[in-house]
């Protein structure tokens, strides 16, 4: 999104603003026309101001990007960390547990301490400890925490939780294996959310799925849902693309110890499923990775939600045959459950160099089965192995464009457009013959990913930089 640095009219206006804006305050840039009221002016994003500098007559105030305070802490207290209780609230077992036992007693849990996600089928975690020979450490799932007045089960209604006893999930979870816990043995309280990506997304952001609050207190990040600085419209019409045109499956967010920023957490969580957060339009959405070349045995999704013709070029400003920040050509990709192979010709591997051998997929350790589906992981490849193949392993290409008038400001990292023009070459896929055996060396349609948008205020034009892989291994 980047900073922002804002010329002011004059000392007094300097000191008006020193007086009462305080350094780390939000404000939002508004654009608007001569002759616009106020509410007709349209904002264009989200800052945080950081500084006021100058001297004599000639002012500026300096602003981050709304991204920078998403990662400062909610609070000076350590109290306010984000997950506070995660890897710190322990519990010992005081009866021996066997695998398949539907309850779980300790000698100290209970629901404010063994906290989880409020909402309907949700599941806690523990991290455990065993100490008989020739176990190792595993997870447990518990769907409810008892109490001296009883609180009946969820997977068993039957079943009535006194003090201090979980209800235990009947499977092995996280990619572990479950053995006897002794007395004495330690649980952990693993802080977990286990939902669709997007839906994780929703929860750290805002407690819950549209509005709702069922997370507990420092496990989201509590933004307001219903504030207009969240995009509430193109949140929904980015979650419903996923789920209506790619396989979806349930993720695994774990979180083994407080975390001092938050919007990490969820970058990087978001990041191993080519997810990530933007400002749309002045207010908070996210982006995916959308299949735009035929990958996996999949054809392409057209999916471009803009068209950029050459009436709409001031300049081609640059362009790298080799993406540099993909530096690497992986020969194969393991993705959960499986490895994908996606090789440039029956002949060789790979078709560039450098190159690796396999790429271990961050995602593998955000994807499991549970007592619920043993389907996630093997959903989970499908998804990702379309999606992703072709940034792997193809070698995608780099374009800059400067694009007249202000159109294109809405563009964010993550859409995609078609590119039409008969003056730009196709270096990427290279050239087509046409009917008439005539030769096509330029874009006629090319579905390239937007990853950088600069809006040039004073010159009223758009810098945006594209991305594509080859359209064929």
């Amino acid at each position: 999104m980047g900073g922002l640095r804002v010329t002011l009219a004059g000392a007094d206006v300097a000191q008006f603003l020193a007086m009462v804006i305080p350094r780390g305050m939000v404000a939002e840039f508004k654009v608007g026309f001569e002759g616009f009221t106020y509410e007709q002016f349209e904002t264009v994003g989200l800052y945080t101001f950081r500084g006021l500098s100058g001297s004599r007559n000639n002012w500026t105030m300096e602003f981050s990007d709304f991204f920078t305070l998403l990662q400062a802490p909610q609070s000076v207290h350590l109290s306010g960390q984000f997950y506070k209780d995660a890897g710190q609230n322990k519990a010992n077992v005081t009866v021996t547990w066997d695998p398949g036992d539907a309850t779980l007693e300790t000698d100290g849990a209970s629901a404010s301490t063994f906290p989880k996600d409020g909402s309907s089928g949700a599941r806690g975690l523990l991290y455990c400890e065993p100490t008989s020979a020739g176990s190792e450490p595993f997870y447990l799932k518990f769907t409810a925490v008892g109490s001296s007045s009883g609180v009946s089960g969820v997977l068993d209604p039957s079943l009535t939780l006194g003090a201090n006893q979980f209800e235990i999930a009947d499977a092995n979870v996280i990619g572990t294996t479950r053995y006897r816990l002794n007395p004495s043995d330690d649980v952990t309280l693993i802080g977990y959310v286990h939902d669709m990506v997007p839906d994780v997304a929703y929860m750290v952001l805002f407690g819950g799925l549209a509005g709702a609050s069922t997370m507990p207190d420092n496990w989201h990040m509590d933004l307001n849902y219903s504030s207009h600085l969240t995009n509430r419209t193109d949140l929904n019409r980015w979650r419903s693309r996923w789920t209506s045109f790619y396989m979806d499956f349930n993720a695994d967010l774990i979180v083994s110890a407080p975390m001092e920023n938050a919007y990490r957490g969820l970058e990087e969580f978001l990041s191993a499923f080519g997810w990530w957060l933007v400002f749309k339009e002045g207010a908070l959405s996210f982006r995916f990775v959308q299949r735009t070349v035929p990958a996996a045995g999949y054809g392409p999704l057209d999916v471009a939600a803009y068209v950029i013709t050459d009436a709409d070029i001031v300049s081609e400003d640059g362009y790298q045959l080799y993406n540099p920040d993909a530096p690497v050509e992986y020969f194969q990709v393991y993705y959960p459950s499986a490895i994908s192979t996606d090789t440039a010709s029956p002949f060789s591997s790979v078709g560039t160099r450098p190159a690796e051998f396999r790429l271990d997929h961050p995602s593998r350790d955000r994807v499991f089965n549970d007592d619920v589906s043993s389907g996630y992981e093997s959903q989970a490849l499908i998804n990702l192995r379309g999606r992703l193949d072709p940034w792997y392993a193809r070698i995608p290409d780099q374009m800059s464009l400067t694009l007249k008038g202000w159109r294109f400001a809405e563009l964010v990292p993550g859409d995609v457009v078609s590119l039409e023009s008969n003056y730009i070459y196709d270096m990427v896929n290279g050239f087509d013959i046409m009917l008439g055996e005539s030769v096509d060396r330029h874009h006629n349609g090319t579905q390239y990913l937007v990853t950088g948008v600069d809006v040039n205020w004073s010159d009223f034009s758009v810098s945006v930089q594209l991305s594509t892989p080859p359209y064929t291994a």
